[in-house]
């Protein structure tokens, strides 16, 4: 959702039921939209408990040749593991450098579009 203009993430927010499925889950939409546009501008996301409170996932997306994000990577696993030290600064460069990888493959295989 970051990567899309801010009036297509204030129409959806606007137009959605933001529904609660752990105490962790962020249904302030203000809040949500925070969190979002926050995420967008460091190019990863982590999702906390918000959706299952045994899981935290984190997530980079996969870009084409026009920098437009088209897929994530991402990985989960619990919560213990992910607060233990060091452990989701070294996953995340993991994913960054696998996403590099994907994103520069996708753009030695995408065709150049003309006209």
């Amino acid at each position: 959702m970051s990567v899309n203009p801010p009036e297509d993430l204030d129409h959806y927010l606007n137009t959605q039921e933001i529904l609660r499925y752990t105490r962790f889950t962020i249904t302030d939409k203000e809040e949500l939209k925070r969190v979002i546009l926050a995420d967008g501008a460091k190019d990863w996301s982590i999702v906390d408990r918000e959706l299952e409170e045994g899981m935290c996932g984190i997530s980079v997306p996969i870009r084409n040749r026009h920098y437009k994000a088209i897929a994530a990577i991402n990985l989960t696993m619990p919560p213990s593991k992910a607060a233990e030290p060091g452990v989701l600064d070294y996953l995340l460069e993991e994913l960054q450098t696998a996403a590099g990888r994907i994103n520069t493959e996708l753009k030695a295989r995408e065709p150049i579009m003309k006209g």
